[in-house]
């Protein structure tokens, strides 16, 4: 059982009609349920496997995750454990989120230069809490035209990673993603604004050269 709050006036205009929220198993063999949203706010999810979820709202409208709390506890990040009984999941959208904007560029020896977009290109983007990529805010952009945006951001800081090829097993594992921040570009997003960057494509060579310059071992299939 779960109740979204969503910025006011938009319940009357039948807002929460078009939301859905969607469970993602993070662990084990994957499971993934969607629940849509009554004009009250309320959702529900039935026999849903114990374990370990992200949590993502599918919405039309700029407004973003603002808070989450589940069992009455607030959560640091969008992952719940579902354990035996019922559970409560409350959720409370933000008005004026903000994007960035990204041009990707193939990495040349210096600074200076100048290469064209990549033909193909995906963006890779956390949350960062605490200074930390947070793997339950994993996102893949892929590039337009050498072009990666990201819409209807919550305010904060991010790390965002421009790579050839993004496997979700490597890219969701939080021992790698805290070893490659390093890799990545910091971008701050405002709230109501977009942030212009730019960054280097990351080539697959490269990353797996650093996977075995750290000894990195990814889990088991």
């Amino acid at each position: 059982i779960g109740q979204l709050a969503i910025p006011e006036g938009q319940m009357e205009n039948g807002q929460a009609g078009s939301i859905r929220v969607r469970l993602v198993s993070s662990e084990g063999s994957p499971h993934t349920q969607m629940a849509a949203v009554s004009a009250d706010g309320s959702f529900s999810f039935q026999g849903v496997p114990f374990g370990k979820y992200f949590v993502q709202v599918q919405r039309p409208s700029d407004d973003y995750v603002g808070e989450m709390s589940f069992n009455a506890q607030l959560l640091p990040s969008a992952e719940i454990d579902v354990q035996t009984g019922a559970n409560r999941l409350d959720i409370t959208l933000s008005s004026g989120a903000g994007s960035i904007s990204a041009t990707v560029q193939e990495g040349g020896e210096s600074e200076d230069t100048v290469s064209q977009a990549p033909p193909h290109a995906i963006g890779v983007l956390y949350r960062l809490q605490n200074g930390m990529p947070d793997v339950s805010s994993f996102r893949i952009i892929p590039a337009i035209e050498g072009q990666i945006v990201a819409s209807k951001l919550p305010p904060g800081a991010y790390l965002l990673f421009a790579v050839d090829h993004c496997s979700e097993d490597l890219w969701t594992f939080q021992d790698f993603v805290n070893a490659a921040a390093g890799l990545g570009t910091e971008i701050v997003v405002q709230k109501q604004a977009q942030a212009q960057v730019r960054l280097k494509l990351i080539a697959d060579a490269n990353i797996a050269r650093f996977i075995k310059e750290l000894g990195v071992v990814l889990p088991a299939e």
